[in-house]
């Protein structure tokens, strides 16, 4: 009886060690500046749809992409709004407002930076985008 409890407490004291290191983890996750490789990718565009333009007048020099699909990679109804794409690689010459696109790449975690939007905001580190013509 008394090897019981002492195994009892050892799957304890590691589930406990466990969720104590995960949660570190996921603290650490957001603490890298908006636009770091380092942050986590949530999933990858393919060949996504959507337009660029400026994400708002309260950000008038972060340019983005809103999905033209809703969600990026699902063909799930939304509910709150378009993905939006914050680029961090966008060139200057892509720079046209309301223009049509395909893009690739890598869609990382924005954590709270846009927790006030009610879309899902994503930092682009974008592979590959082409111009559709309107």
């Amino acid at each position: 009886m008394n090897m019981e409890g002492h195994s009892y407490t050892g799957i304890i004291t590691m589930v406990l060690l466990f969720s104590i290191m995960t949660s570190c983890k996921e603290q650490d996750r957001c603490e890298y500046e908006s636009c770091d490789f380092r942050r986590p990718t949530i999933k990858v565009a393919d060949h996504a749809k959507g337009r660029i333009g400026i994400l708002s007048s309260q950000y008038p020099d972060t340019w983005v992409i809103i999905s033209e699909e809703g969600i990026i990679g699902e063909s799930t109804p939304i509910f709150d709004g378009p993905d939006i794409v914050v680029v961090c690689n966008l060139p200057d010459s892509l720079k046209i407002n309301d223009q049509r696109v395909v893009f690739s790449g890598e869609l990382k975690d924005s954590c709270t930076d846009f927790e006030k939007w009610t879309s899902k905001v994503y930092y682009g580190h974008l592979t590959t985008v082409t111009l559709v013509k309107n």
